[in-house]
């Protein structure tokens, strides 16, 4: 029995924020898939080494590979320039930028599909809705095989020839309802390309996001914060600021961490340096997963005030959530995006209005000053977790959607 081989076309790898892509890629492995990932961005890992991801290309410009491609591409009977005009031209682009980028685009899926001629490729499979999938489906194309899309948050709203790539690809899946229902309303014609939506959540590695027994664990009086995410707006930490230094000037004893880079990381440097909160409030910048693990170890409550940005821009269902929710620590969010699949008011956690630093303080205070409702929230916070984020049931449902069960 020949065992299968799917390609997957991604943005940066190994990337330090997306390790559900890494985890669904590990999982299909562990069933004698045969994973090729095809990354347009090098990550800043790229020379370290990435145990078990031995079949990584990445994309280059100018050199002897990209000249032997196009070598390749026009004596290969397959392709000829009817075919890189339909290939690009079924994207749509207008204005001469656009048609630029759908040059930029053939060329890295020209040069993955040089590199991967001589492996027999059953699928082709993109994380993201944007760049990636452009690409994808010209390779597959070029290769005569399905592809599949893979859509997150920012990528729905903001991806571009959103409906092409639905027409042309054999499933889209999205990973929260609210991405699922944006997609059918805006980008979907017919009940036909509806179908091929699918709620595929991203599996939570729970045996390794598991809080560690502690025993005689007592509630301390130092309050313990954690944030994990990108600082960007819509995460809202400017809000956990704010509501940490009302805190602070009523002489609360508290620390809060925030995990992430970004953008706006300055901003939050002044904040904290104006109010005189370096005592209270630590940006620890980007950390692993077994440092995060640590931190939320030792952390009483999660808070992530997620909002909706002024250019629209919103996460689905952040995964920091999901890995907070999993290590049993009380989650504070917002129902922003789709957020509220997870975080069942004062059931799972604790769901504020956006942009409200006193209904985080609210919140924050009804957890800490109850443990019957701190532990309450942690177990069912982690149960649900355990149920609905199982890893090997989304691998089973992208396995099945790739179309590359054994026979």
């Amino acid at each position: 029995m020949k065992k299968k081989n799917a390609v997957y076309v991604v943005g940066e790898f190994p990337s330090d924020t997306e390790y559900f892509v890494q985890n669904e890629i590990l999982g299909l492995q562990d069933r004698g898939i045969d994973i090729y990932v095809c990354a347009l961005k090098t990550a800043g890992k790229r020379n370290q080494t990435v145990p078990r991801f031995n079949r990584v290309f990445y994309t280059t410009l100018f050199t002897g590979e990209n000249i032997a491609s196009y070598v390749w591409y026009i004596f290969n009977n397959r392709f000829s320039q009817r075919f890189f005009l339909n290939a690009i031209g079924n994207l749509s682009f207008v204005g001469l930028t656009d048609r630029l980028k759908s040059m930029r685009f053939f060329h890295f899926a020209l040069l993955f599909a040089y590199r991967l001629r001589n492996i027999r490729v059953d699928h082709i499979h993109a994380h993201f809705i944007s760049v990636p999938a452009d690409v994808a489906m010209i390779m597959a194309r070029m290769m005569n095989v399905q592809y599949t899309i893979s859509a997150h948050a920012h990528d729905i709203i903001f991806g571009k020839h959103i409906p092409q790539k639905i027409a042309g690809c054999s499933a889209l899946l999205v990973c929260h309802t609210s991405g699922k229902q944006r997609i059918v309303n805006n980008y979907c014609s017919n009940p036909v390309e509806a179908e091929k939506i699918h709620l595929v959540y991203h599996g939570v590695n729970n045996n390794f996001w598991k809080r560690q027994a502690r025993a005689g664990e007592t509630k301390q009086s130092f309050l313990k914060l954690l944030s994990v995410g990108r600082l960007v707006e819509k995460k809202g930490h400017k809000y956990l600021l704010e509501a940490v230094r009302r805190m602070a000037h009523k002489k609360i004893p508290l620390r809060c961490t925030i995990i992430g880079d970004g953008p706006l990381k300055s901003s939050f440097e002044r904040f904290i340096t104006a109010h005189q909160l370096k005592a209270h409030v630590f940006l620890a910048g980007g950390m692993c997963q077994n440092e995060v693990k640590n931190l939320l170890e030792d952390t009483d409550i999660f808070v992530l005030p997620c909002v909706t940005s002024e250019n629209g821009d919103e996460d689905g269902i952040p995964n920091a959530i999901l890995e907070a929710m999993a290590m049993e620590v009380p989650v504070i969010s917002t129902a922003v995006g789709s957020i509220r699949e997870v975080v069942l008011h004062n059931q799972t956690g604790m769901v504020v209005p956006e942009k409200d630093p006193e209904a985080i303080i609210s919140a924050i205070e009804e957890i800490f000053q109850s443990h019957n409702l701190s532990n309450k929230l942690a177990k069912n916070g982690r149960a649900l977790i355990v149920d609905r984020f199982d890893p090997q049931l989304a691998v089973d449902k992208v396995q099945h959607l790739f179309q590359l069960i054994e026979d």
